[in-house]
């Protein structure tokens, strides 16, 4: 068994993708980054900003940014949960190839999230102050925002509403991906109107280094079907394979039937 990541971090910034607001385990398999979700479903790309400065997002999927020319702006000290395509507020919806959808057919990016994270540089002012005897220059700093404005177009999220998932869609594609896991090929398409909207707002300049996250969603593996996402909770323990008892991953026996525990 493979122990399921609860988060992605890196640089100041945190990074999962939940179902009904559960963030989804992730599995490292032949050095790609999996999570494991029902093909018909919607999802979330949460995102998590510890540091004191503000950031723009790329999101893509399927290789395609899912807000066209414009990115997301991540303020300083916060998160944010993406549940849509902008700007038609539609839900980021988990569907087998061949759904209707902006996407090319057997494209090797098909099911696959990508966050890219830049963040905002610092500027700094000074001002002249004088005394009866004397001036000096007092600096401020540092300042974010406001100041050479970038030409990305970030945006903020503003409202969201939930709603219910459409009906799976049939149509079925079979690829092989790499380490011999057969997989059936999924990817990323609108589903439901979210009420999801955004404003634009403004950011200045952004720094050369990107930080980036990717994961690619899987609907099937091995022949069998994803029916339940596999959330970080699901993870934590482990069932007994002669009892049915819950245990938790560091145990090597059944705390109630002393079966020793398959990992």
């Amino acid at each position: 068994m493979i122990e399921g990541e609860q988060m992605m971090y890196s640089n100041g910034f945190a990074f999962a993708i939940k179902n009904n607001n559960k963030p989804l385990a992730e599995f490292n398999i032949a050095g790609e980054n999996l999570v494991y979700l029902p093909f018909g479903s919607e999802f979330e790309i949460f995102l998590k900003n510890t540091l004191d400065c503000r950031a723009s997002v790329e999101m893509l999927v399927n290789g395609i940014n899912i807000w066209g020319d414009e990115n997301l702006l991540l303020n300083r000290k916060s998160q944010e949960t993406i549940k849509s395509f902008q700007p038609s507020g539609k839900a980021l919806l988990f569907e087998r190839e061949g759904c209707e959808g902006n996407y090319s057919v057997g494209d090797p990016e098909n099911g696959k999230i990508e966050v890219r994270i830049r963040k905002e540089l610092p500027y700094f002012t000074t001002s002249w102050s004088s005394s009866s005897n004397s001036g000096k220059w007092n600096s401020f700093g540092p300042i974010y925002g406001g100041w050479n404005s970038s030409t990305i177009k970030p945006r903020e999220i503003r409202y969201t509403s939930s709603v219910s998932s459409p009906d799976v869609c049939n149509h079925v594609s079979s690829t092989t991906y790499n380490n011999n896991l057969s997989l059936e090929s999924g990817v990323v398409v609108e589903g439901t109107q979210t009420g999801e909207r955004t404003i634009s707002s403004s950011i200045g300049s952004l720094e050369a280094q990107e930080t980036i996250f990717r994961i690619r969603l899987i609907g099937q593996l091995e022949e069998k079907q994803i029916v339940d996402p596999v959330t970080t909770r699901d993870v934590r323990f482990i069932y007994c394979t002669n009892c049915g008892n819950r245990n938790k991953q560091i145990d090597n026996f059944c705390s109630k039937c002393g079966t020793p525990v398959v990992k």
